[in-house]
């Protein structure tokens, strides 16, 4: 396996999270401010029930493990620019949403590649990279300027595992 983008990313003891770089297309990388106080990893595992024979109780079902889902990481980052009243919970949260949403929304070709958000790859200290999709995205923020500006927010970052199909550019 090429590990290519993944060893231009800082080895740092920051979690980061960056868009793999395609085609015509920004590269768009952010750094938590503060690390993490926790990850959750959910790691689904499928099983089927079969239809019970009717004397056959609920209880003695037999049951089909029909495989192993993506995993999900979420984790939770913290942004303050309360200090220094600057636009970094903006800015942040903008990289963030751009990585997660659609990278071409005029294009009209649905077989288009950039008519699907980029797939992203998360580091954080020594552990090995976690490739995958922005699954989903939640903000509260804290605080605000005089102005309404945000300064302080949390954001929760669902992350799922995914690798780019073969046979597209870059990183497989």
């Amino acid at each position: 396996m090429s590990t290519g983008h993944f060893q231009k990313l800082p080895q740092q003891y920051k979690f980061v999270i960056g868009s793999i770089p395609e085609e015509h297309n920004e590269e768009i990388t952010v750094e938590a401010q503060f690390n993490p106080k926790e990850l959750q990893i959910d790691s689904p595992i499928a099983w089927t029930e079969h239809k019970a024979i009717s004397a056959q109780s609920i209880a003695t079902k037999p049951m089909e493990f029909s495989g192993m889902g993506a995993e999900t990481i979420k984790v939770e980052l913290f942004f303050d620019a309360f200090e220094d009243n600057s636009d970094l919970v903006v800015e942040k949260i903008k990289a963030l949403k751009r990585m997660a949403s659609v990278r071409e929304p005029q294009s009209s070709n649905t077989k288009d590649p950039n008519q699907r958000p980029s797939y992203c790859v998360a580091t954080w200290g020594t552990q090995a990279p976690f490739r995958c999709v922005i699954d989903g995205i939640n903000v509260k923020y804290t605080m605000f300027s005089f102005d309404g500006t945000p300064v302080r927010a949390t954001v929760t970052l669902s992350l799922k595992s995914a690798t780019r199909p073969l046979g597209t550019t870059g990183e497989t």
